[in-house]
């Protein structure tokens, strides 16, 4: 667990003041879809802390159904979520589309959109799409007919006005490779004039 002194929060959330948002990155390791209570222990912290510091948006990945049927593991994450939302309405927290298939949720853009159907506040749902991972789902966005074609695919799962947030990145993986290995803007295989 990260251990700040008062010192250093005052110091981080007078800079995160300056700024009408301010984005961190939730842990990997977090599963929340799990139906056991460990994943509210751990995301409880990091909010609290992401609270403190002032932060607006917490950034995380849906987790894995370990076990459960997908309709199961997207309730779980929506109850996490929905209790979230109770906890700490000052925190937006921002669902990243994942870049694994098999028991790991929100790599199929429509996984992202049931979601809703299971939220207190579905209107009140925020994404974040990272480029990379949509790719190396299966997502080939190369092309400006594939882009559009993707766009369309976002507008009617999640709707264009609930993406907060694009991590724009390229990867060294293959189309449906479902491996998560980011490369630098320019060096990977969806190259420059796409991400452009």
């Amino acid at each position: 667990p990260v251990e700040l002194s008062p010192d250093e929060i005052d110091q981080v959330k007078s800079q995160a003041g300056r700024f009408n948002r301010v984005y961190v990155h939730g842990s990997y390791w977090i599963n929340p879809a799990s139906v056991m209570g460990v994943r509210q222990r751990a995301l409880i912290k990091e909010c609290s802390l992401a609270s403190a510091l002032g932060f607006t948006h917490l950034v995380i990945h849906p987790g894995s159904t370990r076990g459960q049927d997908n309709l199961s593991a997207l309730r779980a994450l929506a109850r996490t979520l929905n209790d979230l939302a109770r906890r700490y309405p000052q925190l937006t927290i921002v669902i990243e589309n994942a870049a694994h298939g098999g028991q790991a949720l929100g790599g199929d853009i429509a996984d992202l959109g049931r979601l809703k159907d299971f939220l207190d506040n579905p209107d009140r749902a925020v994404y974040c799409i990272d480029t990379a991972h949509a790719f190396v789902y299966g997502y080939d966005i190369r092309s400006t007919q594939q882009q559009d074609d993707f766009i369309g695919l976002l507008d009617q799962a999640l709707g264009l006005s609930s993406i907060g947030l694009i991590h724009l990145n390229d990867t060294s993986q293959q189309l449906g490779s479902r491996i998560d290995h980011h490369a630098a803007i320019d060096q990977g295989l969806i190259g420059l004039t796409a991400l452009k």
